[in-house]
């Protein structure tokens, strides 16, 4: 993949054809990255003027979404202020309110904030008094979200379309190993600039990036998110920041996501990471080298092969095991099997379901 190959060296393209450029622009805009590597592009002389313009024609939709989001991060925390509710933005809103210049050009399918579960009620409240409703789904649907999972259904502003989601952890609670609440509270950063907001400190903040990609079960957006990781490694990883991320992987009871995520930033996009790192982190992987290689084989193969003109014949193939494996991984068996049942009972009957994707 063309994408892979810029995003792991943007200097790297000498004697491509036409043909090559226009695969790479149509490969950066299906992953939803064109603006990403319009930056990593744009100072170079070397690139063809149409290429840039194409790639530049995704920035302006990126700058705008800037626009969106300060001010809706801004409507936010006032609101949730006035009942001295704290949120911490996560994933990409934590990147661009703390304006990390290696993230520009990635875009936000949604805004994800973390509220204490103590406050989730009120936080509800306080959205839907102020325009945000949520997104059509069924009384199990909502029951499962709240009792189940990491977050509530997802909201949606009435008028400007903001989609939110609103997370009270960072796994799913039928998972032994969510973290409490106060270690989540440990792992914060004031915002500056904004009275009630936080982000993860650096450490956490690539951890759950790594727990959010490998506790999925649908890898559409799995080169962004790999490369989210990358970045990250990249922005912070000093000697104190791999210091901080064991210590930090230990509080939060981390399972093998982090070394997973840190093994295949590795291997895709050379991250720098210290053998001492990958050492530790390695005995939290407790799955034997069999499946390991099934990982390595499925990983690579969503992430290096999803455009779909590249697609290898085995591609549903890795996409199902991996499928299965994300579920499996959220709730165990004994609660996983009726879960899909109803799932599939009720999406046999439900007669009007939107699946309309909507962007802030």
């Amino acid at each position: 993949m063309l994408l892979a190959k810029i995003l792991r060296s943007p200097n790297h393209f000498d004697n491509w054809s036409n043909k090559e450029w226009s695969l790479l622009v149509h490969e950066a805009l299906y992953h939803q990255m064109a603006a990403q590597v319009f930056h990593l592009l744009k100072a170079s002389t070397d690139v063809p003027p149409h290429v840039l313009q194409a790639l530049n024609n995704a920035n302006y939709s990126y700058l705008r979404q800037n626009q969106l989001f300060e001010h809706e991060i801004q409507y936010i925390n006032d609101w949730l202020a006035g009942e001295d509710i704290s949120l911490c933005l996560l994933k990409g809103g934590a990147y661009q309110a703390l304006k990390l210049e290696r993230f520009n050009g990635r875009l936000m399918a949604d805004i994800d904030i973390l509220v204490k579960q103590s406050d989730l009620k009120k936080t509800e409240q306080l959205l839907a008094q102020n325009g945000y409703i949520a997104f059509k789904h069924s009384d199990y649907d909502d029951k499962f979200y709240r009792e189940r999972s990491q977050e509530i259904p997802p909201l949606i502003h009435l008028q400007r379309k903001t989609v939110l989601d609103v997370h009270f952890n960072i796994l799913p609670l039928t998972l032994k190993q969510a973290p409490t609440e106060a270690s989540l509270l440990l792992a914060q950063q004031k915002l500056a600039g904004l009275s009630h907001s936080f982000t993860l400190k650096p450490p956490t903040m690539l951890i759950h990036s790594a727990i959010h990609l490998f506790y999925e079960s649908e890898f559409d957006k799995a080169l962004r998110d790999l490369y989210d990781i990358h970045l990250l490694t990249q922005e912070f990883g000093n000697e104190q920041f791999w210091h901080e991320l064991i210590s930090a992987h230990n509080a939060i009871g981390g399972d093998g996501s982090l070394y997973l995520a840190l093994r295949y930033s590795q291997q895709f996009f050379g991250s720098a990471v210290p053998a001492s790192v990958i050492e530790q982190l390695s005995e939290c992987y407790s799955g034997p080298r069999w499946v390991l290689a099934v990982l390595d084989y499925c990983f690579s193969t969503v992430t290096l092969s999803s455009y779909p003109p590249d697609r290898p014949w085995h591609y549903h193939l890795a996409t199902s095991i991996l499928y299965i494996r994300g579920h499996l991984k959220r709730m165990p068996l004994r609660m996983l099997i009726p879960h899909l049942l109803r799932k599939t009972f009720y999406n046999l009957f439900e007669k009007h379901k939107d699946t309309t994707p909507i962007e802030i």
